[in-house]
């Protein structure tokens, strides 16, 4: 049987300073169904983000440049 750590959970604080907003915003955005990374609601009411759900949210909303496809092209 292999031994799992959990990676710390990310609060709405450190997913709006992630993103350069501010925490009301990403908590409208949320709640208006917007397209933000996956999130846990705890039994506390408090809501949590995984990092690696955060880290491919951004991934998955990486706009390419021009030059960038030039480059490729």
């Amino acid at each position: 049987m292999t031994t799992s750590t959990l990676t710390p959970l990310l609060s709405t604080k450190d997913v709006a300073s992630l993103l350069g907003l501010k925490t009301n915003t990403v908590e409208r955005l949320r709640c208006q169904g917007h397209d933000l990374p996956r999130h846990v609601k705890l039994p506390s009411g408090a809501i949590r983000y995984d990092p690696k759900d955060v880290q491919d949210w951004l991934d998955k909303n990486k706009h390419k440049t021009a030059a960038s496809q030039l480059a490729a092209a």
